[in-house]
């Protein structure tokens, strides 16, 4: 069984921002998908009372999987009442295009959780 959420300790995240060589701040955390012990996918992202920045996001070469994270990430912001997600770094913008998350440049609808289903499928069922 996969389970999604934030790793336990700031150690812990920051093993995963120094992995990705990226800075690790007091707003810097990480939500991981995982197997058990092990890792399938992470997305790290800084967090403070206005806006989430996704900075980086694993596995870009399963689409499924990576929506579930991204999914997962943005649902902290909203759960926090914050509407607005950017991206930097090591983040795909492509791939956010792809799942249907990018409203402009640089931008990450959050509102978009509640739209539609998993990987921008719009079908129903």
């Amino acid at each position: 069984m996969i389970t999604l959420k934030t790793v336990e300790t700031r150690r812990e995240a920051k093993a995963f921002f120094d992995k990705e060589g990226l800075t690790f701040n007091q707003n810097s955390d990480c939500l991981c998908a995982k197997d058990k012990q092990e890792v399938l996918g992470y997305c790290l992202f800084d967090l403070d009372s206005e806006k989430m920045i996704v900075r980086a996001i694993e596995p870009q070469n399963d689409l499924m999987l990576l929506d579930g994270v991204l999914r997962s990430t943005l649902h902290i912001a909203a759960s926090r009442n914050i509407q607005q997600a950017i991206w930097a770094d090591k983040a795909p913008q492509k791939i956010f295009k792809v799942l249907g998350f990018v409203t402009e440049e640089n931008t990450l609808n959050i509102s978009h959780l509640y739209e539609h289903k998993c990987c921008g499928c719009k079908k129903e069922g």
